[in-house]
């Protein structure tokens, strides 16, 4: 006799628990009117939503309009029946990169990082990859098992792409 294991259904909610009420946004190529939002609610109501509500529409550039959406959905699942593989690796501490690196892949490793502008995403790059603030290091002096990027300095699109004929730096590796 096999016990059945109880099922953990669970399924989105926005204002009440499990209502059943999500969000969504999206982009039509139409103009803003009338139309357009039945249109919206038409693609929600297609992905099988009860109860929708078109709650924002507004021109997203010239023939295209964005538009939220909310609406009720069915769908419940159990969450216990989902399997998610799971990588058991132990983080080794900073000091001990060298010894792993070495001792691991036997070789160097060179480490490359890349995002344009001066944005917050290129800002956590650069942190990142010079390990500002950690011991007052930088990445190429800490970590002796790797090699330093073969670019050899920050480049900017502006840098290497206004010049007629000019080309970005190639790695050569």
């Amino acid at each position: 006799m096999s016990a059945e294991k109880e099922k953990h259904l669970i399924r989105p909610y926005g204002d009440r628990k499990d209502d059943g009420v999500i969000q969504l946004s999206f982009v039509l190529p139409v103009s803003v009117s009338e139309q357009a939002k039945e249109a919206a609610a038409a693609v929600a109501k297609k992905l099988g939503l009860s109860h929708v509500l078109v709650s924002a529409m507004e021109q997203a550039g010239e023939g295209y309009s964005f538009f939220v959406v909310y609406g009720r959905t069915h769908m419940q699942l159990d969450y216990d029946a989902i399997e998610v593989p799971v990588v058991l690796h132990r983080k080794h501490p900073y000091d001990e990169l060298n010894d792993v690196i070495r001792r691991d892949l036997g070789r160097r490793i060179v480490v490359v990082g890349a995002c344009i502008g001066t944005d917050s995403h290129t800002t956590g790059i650069d942190a990142i990859m010079n390990m500002k603030g950690f011991a007052a290091t930088t990445a190429s002096s800490a970590i002796r098992c790797s090699a330093p990027s073969t670019w050899g300095r920050r480049w900017s699109p502006r840098s290497w792409s206004s010049a007629p004929g000019r080309r970005a730096p190639t790695p050569s590796w």
